[in-house]
This record gives structure tokens, C-alpha cells and sequence, in this order.
């Protein structure tokens, strides 16, 4: 009875599961406008936790387009934009196509024009809630006026500021910070974000499932079957 009471009430409720997300470009509206930083914006459609590859240049493009000039810092997987920056050398400029490198089903790459500010092995321990030995492989951060992108050989743990720190970045002093993630950041940046912004950019680990090209599943079946009825 306790269990059919409960399923019973889950259903009644299930859109307020949902929780209302962020469309880009208002995102860092808000994100850039905000009177205290730094504002998170998490992407969880790209997020590496989820088995997403890391590389959605989906909120960089909307950096660009907005010519914001606070300091964002975000993360890219792309391995060739790193062997390009270690090519060029720390203080080189260089002009590079970046992300979407492993597929291009949900993004394009950027091209645009950066200086090769660092570099780091990639190499640094998690602590908290998930705890690791982490190898990103080689790493460059590549400057884009007040953007700073950590660029990554392999994907990284997306929902922690040790991806940035390790590189000498401090995302406490930035303005925006992007996290690949969806919730797993909620504690590693609680004490210095000042706002989280969810945010659902397309990619391959939304949380609005609709929006996956589901074709093996059962009918009717919530949410893309709305007027569905149900019962325990």
C-alpha cells in the first residue's frame, strides 16, 4: 500500500522533476551582468561525468558572439589543438579550429585566434566526494582575450575547479566559470560561487530527454508520450 501510495504521488508530480534550464545565450547574459562573481554555467548535456566527450564549444561560440570581457574560464577536449599550441610555444599566437573533434552530430568547431598562455601534464589528485588520481593528459590554457580555455588531450572530472587550479587558473577570481557537469558540482563549488546557472546546451547527456533520438523504447513512455496514462 505504502509503495502504490508513493508511486502514486511520484506520478502526480512527475513535471516537477524537470528543473527549468537556462537557454545559452541568456545564461551569460546574466552570467556576464552579475554584480559578484564568479557565476557558475553548467553544461550537463556535455558533461564528462555522463559519459559526454568534453569538447561542446556550444557556450565559447556564445562568448564570441557576445563580446563579453569578463574573465570566463571553461574546459575543451581536443587533443590536435593541444599538439598545435605545444608546436607554437608558450607566447605564440596561433589560430586553431576547437572542439567537436569526436563528433559532429550536435556541434561545429570554433575558429578563432589564441595565444598559448601555459602548459601543465594534466596530472593532479581529486579530493571530496569523488576522489582520484587524474590524467588529462597534456594540457595548454589558450587565451582569448578575458577567455581562458583549458585544453585537454583527454576528458577531465567536469564538475571540479581542480581542473583549472592545477593550471594556475583560480576560478574565485573569475567572473563565469563552466563546469561539464550537472549536479556533481553543486558541492565542489559551493563555497565560492556566488550563482549557478543550469544551462541545457545540445549534446549527448541532456537532462531534458526529449531531446535524445531514443528508438528502441517502449510506448507510450513519459515525458515524450505528455498525455500518457499510468498506473501503479
Amino acid at each position: 500500500k505504502l509503495c502504490t501510495k508513493l508511486a502514486n504521488w511520484a506520478w502526480e508530480h512527475r513535471a516537477e522533476f524537470y528543473e527549468k534550464k537556462f537557454e545559452t545565450a541568456d545564461a551569460v547574459r546574466r552570467a556576464a551582468s552579475a554584480p559578484h562573481g564568479p557565476v557558475v554555467i553548467a553544461d550537463g548535456a556535455d558533461a564528462t561525468n555522463g559519459g559526454s566527450p568534453g569538447d561542446s564549444p556550444c557556450l565559447l561560440r556564445e562568448f564570441l558572439r557576445q563580446k563579453i570581457t569578463c574573465t570566463a574560464l571553461l574546459t575543451m577536449v581536443d587533443p590536435d589543438a593541444v599538439e598545435l599550441a605545444q608546436q607554437a610555444g608558450v607566447g605564440k599566437t596561433i589560430t586553431v579550429s576547437l572542439g567537436a573533434k569526436r563528433s559532429r552530430k550536435y556541434h561545429q568547431p570554433v575558429q578563432l585566434t589564441a595565444r598559448v598562455a601555459r602548459f601543465s601534464d594534466g596530472r593532479f589528485n581529486l579530493r571530496g566526494h569523488i576522489a582520484m588520481k587524474v590524467n588529462m593528459g597534456r594540457c595548454v590554457v589558450l587565451e582569448i582575450g578575458s577567455i581562458k580555455v583549458v585544453v585537454s588531450e583527454f576528458a577531465g572530472p567536469g564538475h571540479d575547479p581542480e581542473v583549472f587550479r592545477h593550471i594556475g587558473l583560480d576560478p574565485k577570481e573569475a567572473q563565469i566559470v563552466v563546469v561539464k557537469a550537472t549536479v556533481g558540482h553543486m558541492d565542489a563549488y559551493r563555497d565560492i560561487m556566488k550563482e549557478n546557472l543550469p544551462t541545457e546546451c545540445p549534446g549527448p547527456s541532456p537532462s531534458y530527454l526529449e531531446r535524445l533520438d531514443y528508438r528502441h523504447i517502449p510506448k507510450p513512455m513519459y515525458p515524450f508520450d505528455k498525455e500518457m496514462k499510468w498506473t501503479p
